[in-house]
């Protein structure tokens, strides 16, 4: 032990920096071994260290000096509950000056060290005091709004967060105000370029400001604190009449912070979904109603992607609330929407001017409907929503007559929610004997063309929950949409139906909103729906092919490779077909799906090779879409996995034509060029 510390510590008081941070380790390996080495190394080499690092001039050596520091410092975290550490005891204020020099250093490497350094002292009871905390706490929220160093905002951050944890209170009383002063300095500027009519600058300070207050949300009690704070600015923002790209900008910074608190403690189970309900649900449709009431044309608070921020707040609270304080919830919000009953904070605006199922309503207040869909298809099934039916009746005919398109999606996912956790009786049969008069006589009828793409995607919609569930109801409704195809007009719509028949959902009926989602369904839908695209194929007109097409490759995507395999035979022809087609989607996904045939398949891919090899070479020059040349590239890459005798014949082919893609404009084209002419190259070289 003694030659090991002598040997070492000579080196760390040479000149020569370069033998610094190896003995740093053998000396941390040494202390790990047990509490009386980790004494004796302290003892003997922490003196020296902190000496070294104060007579440095700034620069690398007190960097690299520093850095040997924090790796005795973190064996410290495994000793220093066992005894009284009187090494570390010793030279703790030398120590906690030399970390706070570096947290305020120019240096952001060794304000990195600093945070980290003194971040461990932290975690050591009795090394830092209550007041150094404060003054940690100073330094890190000044680092974290204002340092232009990513790296020392993040280290800032994380600090700030771990000190929440352990001292909330001086979170709140140092780090909320600063940051409060910082939004209202924001606020101030943006009213200012509003009445000067320059909204284009947006300081970086907003974002900082965001980002730390959704870091820090790690206690109960600094979560209740800076909810309102967000709140507060919000509703500021919303009040300055402005929706320029900074603006917006800071909206949605505002709003994903919000997002990104409620989901991280809901997660980790800092606040109950309940106390979201009472305080952000309200506040929230306070702010996304109060302008439309107003007749505003144009306000942060009717910009979709706001909106859908809210919608994602609603559904993260919702789905995680017990079932008894969701109905109560859910039946003020009900009322609002169904009867509009404005909450008391509106109640200076006339009664009935607030209507938004009503198809005959301005679209900023339909478009809202999007904030009922997560409310109601995010609860439990057991849960009673009251006024149902007239609800599905309201959210059908908005779904269906509307003509503002996020209005008609939105109250389309909406009913669909709703049907898919409705329990299979005669309310349902009667309920899909409805859909089939109304909706589809409305789909069919030549006379209202204006609402057949509106009817169409509801009834897409609705299929899905059907699908969801496996119902046997489910193929009626999806062989109503096959026959639509024909149709010039929403033919291209039913066929990319399909996709939102098969995709997996991130707003609507997932397994976290609790949705009825039966196994296998995936597979069982594909077998069943498969032979009437494979027939209708063959059988529709040359015009119509390519929806059939469009559907079969939506399939593909989303279906399980084993399944997949039991029908590559027929399925080969048609996805040659697809490879003469001109959409890019189409093309895309049909490709992706002939890479992986060509490993998990090949018998078939070897007798279809001389359709394959041209069509590739023609889609590695389509102009249209990089990535279908990439995926195109990637094909012909794999085709030299085959038996040398099948593709040996194309190689100087091959190797000709994809001379014009070492050219070609993106650099991810060429560099998959250059991939696939090696193995083309290499090609019968073994």
């Amino acid at each position: 032990m003694g030659i090991v510390l002598q040997e070492c510590n000579e080196y760390l008081s040479s000149l020569d920096l370069r033998m610094m941070k190896p003995n740093g380790r053998i000396l941390q390996s040494t202390a790990l071994a047990a509490e009386p080495a980790y004494q004796q190394v302290l003892q003997s080499s922490l003196p020296l260290l902190v000496d070294k690092y104060n007579s440095q001039p700034m620069g690398i050596a007190k960097k690299i000096t520093l850095d040997v520091i924090l790796e005795l410092l973190k064996v410290a975290k495994t000793f220093y509950h066992m005894t009284q550490d009187s090494a570390l005891v010793t030279h703790k204020d030398a120590l906690v000056t030399l970390l706070f020099e570096a947290l305020t250093s120019e240096s952001h490497a060794l304000c990195c060290a600093g945070i980290t350094g003194l971040v461990v002292l932290v975690t050591l009871k009795g090394m830092i005091t209550d007041n150094q905390v404060i003054i940690l706490v100073e330094h890190l929220t000044k680092q974290a709004l204002n340092s232009k160093d990513m790296i020392v905002r993040q280290e800032s951050t994380t600090a700030l967060a771990y000190l929440s944890s352990k001292f909330p209170a001086v979170i709140k009383a140092k780090l909320l105000p600063a940051v409060q002063s910082y939004l209202k300095t924001e606020e101030c500027v943006a009213m200012e370029q509003e009445k000067d009519g320059n909204t284009e600058y947006s300081s970086g300070c907003h974002g900082y400001a965001m980002e730390t207050l959704s870091t820090v949300c790690t206690e109960e009690s600094v979560v209740r604190d800076i909810i309102p704070v967000i709140l507060q600015h919000g509703k500021n923002l919303a009040e300055i009449n402005d929706v320029s790209d900074a603006m917006k900008s800071k909206g949605l910074r505002t709003y994903k912070c919000l997002l990104s608190v409620v989901q991280g403690t809901i997660k980790h189970n800092v606040v109950q979904p309940e106390y979201y309900s009472e305080l952000v649900i309200p506040d929230l449709l306070h702010l996304s109603i109060k302008p439309v009431l107003q007749g505003r044309e144009t306000n942060l608070m009717l910009e979709s992607d706001i909106l859908e921020i809210f919608s994602s707040i609603f559904r993260t609270i919702v789905c995680q609330m017990q079932s008894e304080s969701t109905e109560k919830c859910l039946q003020s919000i009900v009322e609002l929407f169904l009867d509009g009953k404005l909450p008391n904070s509106l109640n200076n605006y006339k009664v009935d001017s607030f209507l938004p199922l009503e198809v005959e309503s301005p679209w900023q207040q339909t478009q809202l409907v999007s904030l009922l869909m997560p409310c109601l298809c995010a609860v439990k099934r057991d849960v009673c929503i009251s006024q149902f039916s007239i609800l599905m009746q309201k959210l059908q005919t908005l779904a269906c007559r509307s003509n503002h398109k996020r209005t008609n999606i939105a109250a389309a996912k909406c009913l669909a929610g709703l049907i898919n956790k409705m329990k299979e009786g005669e309310e349902l049969d009667l309920l899909m004997q409805n859909l089939m008069s109304t909706i589809w006589s409305c789909i069919s009828n030549e006379e209202c063309q204006e609402n057949h793409w509106s009817s169409l995607i509801t009834w897409i919609w609705v299929t899905r929950a059907l699908v969801l569930r496996s119902l046997p109801v489910s193929q009626e409704f999806v062989k109503k949409i096959i026959s639509i195809f024909s149709n010039d007009s929403v033919g291209k719509v039913a066929a990319d139906g399909f996709y939102i028949l098969i995709a997996d959902s991130d707003d609507v009926m997932t397994s976290q909103m609790h949705a009825d989602i039966k196994l296998m369904y995936k597979q069982r839908f594909f077998l069943q729906t498969l032979p009437q695209l494979l027939n209708g194929f063959q059988s529709s007109l040359p015009g119509h092919k390519h929806h059939y097409l469009s559907a079969l490759s939506h399939l593909l995507q989303w279906i399980p490779k084993q399944v997949l395999m039991s029908e590559v035979p027929n399925l080969m022809p048609l996805l040659i077909q697809s490879l003469s087609q001109d959409q890019a989607s189409l093309l895309l996904s049909t490709l992706q799906t002939l890479y992986s045939l060509i490993f998990d398949a090949s018998e078939a891919i070897i007798r279809q090779v001389t359709s394959l090899v041209p069509n590739f070479l023609r889609l590695v020059k389509f102009e249209s879409s990089m990535k279908v040349r990439i995926e195109a590239i990637k094909c012909l890459g794999a085709m030299t996995t085959l038996p040398h005798h099948v593709v040996y014949v194309y190689k100087s082919k091959v190797i000709k034509s994809l001379s014009s893609s070492l050219d070609d404009h993106k650099r991810f084209v060429r560099a998959a060029a250059v991939t696939c002419r090696n193995e083309w190259f290499l090609l019968g070289a073994s």
